[in-house]
């Protein structure tokens, strides 16, 4: 519906924020609703996710702009396929190797990315994404199926969540 939106919305930690936004489309994950779009105050490249359930209420402020239209095809041609488990954090490329049983499971997953290479029954793939989302989704699968080889930066992220889930449990 190509409007330009005024929303409050209550974040996880409670705090209460007005913002103005150019909503992109609605995403199902995890049992919730979100409502991805680009905060009219900020600059970023990659849209923010909101949970549905946390906002407050809207009101509509004004058509989009050509350019804010441009913005949001943008992002639906070169980012939607890519998001998963709506956290943020830094978008980038990451390099894994895949059983080859396990490839269909990471496509339907990502739907970005490449194969790079084919080794008998191991595929190495590029995934774009955001990080902390591959990283909290790569948790919850099996072991045998899949190494993160690169950037570093995601690899230590794993290492991290393993490492505080030591502490914890």
């Amino acid at each position: 519906n190509q409007d330009v939106i005024s929303v409050r919305y209550k974040k996880a930690d409670g705090n209460i924020v007005d913002r103005t936004m150019i909503p992109c489309c609605i995403k199902y994950d995890l049992g919730y609703l979100y409502l991805i779009a680009y905060h009219c105050e900020r600059t970023e490249t990659y849209a923010a996710y909101f949970r549905i359930d946390r906002i407050e209420s809207f009101l509509v402020l004004r058509k989009q702009t050509k350019k804010e239209i441009e913005r949001v095809h943008q992002y639906i041609e070169n980012y939607a396929d890519g998001m998963i488990q709506m956290y943020g954090g830094r978008y980038c490329e990451i390099l894994v190797r895949c059983n080859q049983m396990f490839y269909p499971y990471i496509y339907n997953k990502f739907r970005n990315l490449d194969v790079i290479a084919e080794e008998g029954n191991v595929f190495t793939v590029k995934i774009k994404a955001f990080e902390e989302g591959f990283v909290k989704w790569l948790l919850s699968q099996s072991t045998e199926m899949l190494t993160v080889i690169e950037p570093e930066s995601t690899v230590q992220l794993i290492k991290k969540e393993i490492e505080m889930l030591k502490i914890k449990y």
